[in-house]
């Protein structure tokens, strides 16, 4: 039986993980190479007018622009660090398939069992 390309299965998710995570490790290790450049997180340092902020943020925040412009976080799994300079995207949008779905069931639970933690807790307390 064929398996479509986009359906999540555990093992898929997980092989997203493990690449997403090599990235991140090998990212790191890459940056390790450099020392710290304090000029870089320094808000006095850079001087651009109508921007007040360190280099790394003015750098950030012009990458989420351009990117947002693309069509980068019309995707919900797509976080901006910077979500209050965003522009509209100009590409369509497409129609992402939802991951995560709310399971009203889940919190139900959760909030039951700390209710019951705090209310055990009180209870061991007053004898």
């Amino acid at each position: 039986m064929a398996r479509a390309e986009n359906e999540y299965t555990l093992d898929s998710v997980r092989q997203a993980l493990v690449r997403q995570e090599d990235t991140i490790v090998f990212g790191l290790i890459e940056r390790a190479k450099f020392p710290f450049n304090f000029h870089t997180y320094d808000k006095n340092y850079l001087q651009s007018p109508g921007f007040c902020g360190s280099l790394i943020e003015f750098v950030v925040q012009h990458s989420e622009t351009v990117q947002a412009k693309a069509g980068r976080y019309e995707n919900p799994e797509e976080n901006p660090f910077f979500p209050e300079n965003l522009w509209p995207s100009l590409v369509p949008s497409y129609p992402f398939t939802k991951v995560i779905h709310y399971n009203r069931y889940d919190f139900l639970i959760f909030t039951a069992h700390i209710n019951f933690r705090i209310h055990s807790s009180t209870c061991l307390k007053r004898f």
